[in-house]
């Protein structure tokens, strides 16, 4: 095999290790940073980034033409499903500064319920969730920093309000 086969080959299986250790190991409790800048969620972009390699591998070996566009044909219909899933998981994402902390809220709706996912950017790399919050028609969240602290005030129509703290540290 040339060099080209053989790094698109490890390209693909080294996105498609990263898949299975995102969705079986780290599920929500870590998230790539990327998840953050796209409104696809990470592991999707990993397994786009993991068929874009084997699709480049496949085109190496090979060369016969209707094969090769058969191949296209199918990444045309692999493209659309992820245009497909990418306008069906389109959630705003807030971003707090805070120090030397970056917070992510990641919302969650669904016709009457919902939540909050709150990550702190621990590396260049990772952030991890520190709390999820209820949001619905009843309940709703609103989020402030006193200190080094994050203050999650949950209010509701029918109970009083509760306030959480949560350390950054």
């Amino acid at each position: 095999m040339k060099k080209g086969k053989i790094v698109s080959l490890i390209l693909s299986l080294g996105f498609l290790i990263l898949f299975f250790i995102q969705v079986l190991v780290l599920k929500d409790e870590v998230v790539f940073l990327f998840e953050f800048w796209s409104p696809l969620p990470s592991p999707i972009i990993i397994l786009g980034l993991s068929g874009l390699s084997m699709f480049v591998f496949l085109m190496m070996i090979f060369p016969v033409p209707i094969i090769r566009f058969g191949l296209v044909m199918i990444a045309f219909i692999g493209f659309g499903f992820l245009g497909f899933l990418t306008l069906l998981s389109m959630e705003p994402v807030q971003t707090l500064y805070h120090q030397d902390h970056t917070i992510y809220i990641k919302e969650y709706r669904f016709i009457f319920d919902g939540e909050d996912s709150i990550y702190i950017k621990r590396n260049l790399f990772f952030a991890t969730l520190i709390v999820k919050t209820p949001q619905s028609e009843e309940w709703s969240s609103s989020y402030h920093f006193e200190g080094g602290t994050l203050v999650i005030t949950k209010s509701a129509e029918s109970s009083q309000i509760e306030i959480q703290y949560v350390p950054l540290n």
